[in-house]
């Protein structure tokens, strides 16, 4: 599937959106529905800068991301995932704040700083401890890979949800 427009792969998504978030009783405000058009140099809903100024002052862009983030995650697991993928793939093609959102949806655990520290720790001392005691890279590879493989799942999270 193909989407001739952007606008026409953003109605897709959006109404794909707006169908999930009636499907779990949490339907979106106006100006929640309106900000999934957001875009500041393509097509987008002509009140859209009025409702990006009560958005800006009412909202919390965090917690509605969060929010659209989940509800594109569930979107996309009830569609057929070629469909949205050319959705998002034609949608990228601009600049479309939706894709903030939709782009969080899905994707791997992110990891975290605490997880990038570990993986760091566990390196420098597979290091320390092969100049210091000597011994094959292959012995040493194999004592940290487990260590670094457990440290590296501490440090991952998924996104939190609203």
């Amino acid at each position: 599937m193909t989407f001739a427009t952007q606008r026409d792969a953003k109605e897709f998504l959006v109404g794909e959106i707006l169908r999930e978030a009636e499907r779990q009783n949490q339907p979106l405000t106006e100006i929640e529905r309106k900000m999934l058009y957001f875009s500041e140099t393509d097509w987008s809903l002509p009140d859209m800068p009025e409702a990006a100024e009560i958005f800006d002052r009412e909202y919390d862009t965090a917690k509605y991301e969060r929010k659209i983030a989940r509800l594109a995650d569930a979107a996309r697991k009830q569609v057929d995932r070629s469909k949205w993928s050319a959705a998002v793939e034609r949608l990228s093609e601009g600049d479309h704040y939706l894709l903030v959102m939709v782009g969080v949806a899905g994707r791997p655990d992110a990891m975290t700083w605490r997880g990038v520290v570990a993986v760091l720790l566990v390196l420098g001392l597979t290091v320390a401890g092969r100049v210091a005691f000597g011994g094959s890279t292959l012995l040493w590879t194999a004592v940290a890979l487990p260590v670094l493989l457990f440290a590296s799942r501490i440090g991952t999270r998924k996104p939190r949800h609203v």
